[in-house]
Parts: structure tokens; sequence; C-alpha cells
């Protein structure tokens, strides 16, 4: 009785979605906004995502890596938006993901170009990536120098860098006589 009484003082007790779209609060999770611009396809969120709504594959043959945002498996938890070190996600105020015909619409795909690795010549990172990083060492006020040398080895891809350490160990215990 409560209920019809409170209706019937307040005479709207419902929105009038969707012609009438609701207002969110501040901090609500919508859907995850991906910026392009600022991706630098470390693939953090990757990882994160608890729904595999995200993905990140290497193409080698056409040197790049392809990103892929599937709406459909979405759960809106922010995992992506709290791991990514640049920002290109970040959630929405967004909730209203309705398609007609095709589910493909709720999919954002894009491609980033991979870089090589300086010694064997095979795909390991994105120039993003590695431009991102050379940009933190100056940022985080190093000399050029050393900024040049830390970019050798961030340059190289961890297979050749594994190598190049197990044949410094191996020359240090041939000089040690071990």
């Amino acid at each position: 009785m409560k209920i019809l009484e409170f209706a019937r003082k307040e005479k709207m007790v419902t929105n009038n979605f969707p012609v009438v779209p609701y207002e969110v609060t501040d901090g609500f999770r919508g859907k995850p906004e991906y910026t392009y611009d600022l991706c630098i396809g470390c693939g953090s969120c990757v990882v994160a995502c608890p729904s595999n709504a995200l993905s990140l594959k290497k193409d080698e043959e056409k040197g790049v890596a392809r990103w892929k945002v599937d709406y459909n498996r979405c759960i809106f938890c922010g995992r992506c938006d709290e791991v990514c070190p640049t920002r290109a996600i970040s959630m929405s105020k967004e909730y209203v993901m309705c398609v007609l015909f095709d589910k493909e619409d709720l999919t954002v795909t894009g491609e980033l170009k991979l870089k090589r690795c300086d010694t064997c010549d095979v795909y390991f990172t994105t120039e993003r990536m590695s431009n991102y990083t050379y940009q933190k060492l100056v940022s985080a006020g190093w000399d050029i120098a050393g900024i040049d040398e830390k970019m050798k080895h961030l340059n190289t891809c961890p297979d050749c860098r594994q190598e190049k350490a197990v044949a410094v160990n191996v020359n240090q215990m041939k000089k040690r006589g071990v």
C-alpha cells in the first residue's frame, strides 16, 4: 500500500528510458573508451582483462600488432583503465550499447607498427613502446649518452638479451678459471 500511495503522490515513478537517458554519477564505470593515439601496445590491459574482451596479436608478415576491443565480452570492471600506463583506455559514462543487426559493430580494432630486434631482426615490441620508453628516460633526467646505452639494451629482444647475458657470464667464469 505504501508503494501505491507514493506512486499516486509522485505521479512519475520510472524514467522515460530510452527517450530520456539516465544521468549517471561520477565514478560510474561505463563503456571503456579506447584512445588509439595514446596506446603504446604494451598489452597491460590484455593481461588484466578478466573477460578476455581485449586482445593484442602480432602479425609478423605485415609487421603490425593488431588490437581488438570486444564490447560483447566486456564486463565493465575497469581493470584495463587501472593498469594502462598512458591512459589510452578510460571508463566513460556511456552504458547503452544496442546494435540492430551485427554484433561486430560492438568491436573496435586497430594496428600498431612493430619494431625489430637490433641483433636478430625479429619483431618483438611496438615502435610506440620503444618511443615511450625513450621519452620516460628523458623525462627522468637521464643524460643522452646514458639513454642511448639503455636503448641499445631495450631495442634487443629478450632472447638476444639472454644470449648476451649468458655469454658475458661464461666469459667471466673463464677469466676466473672456473
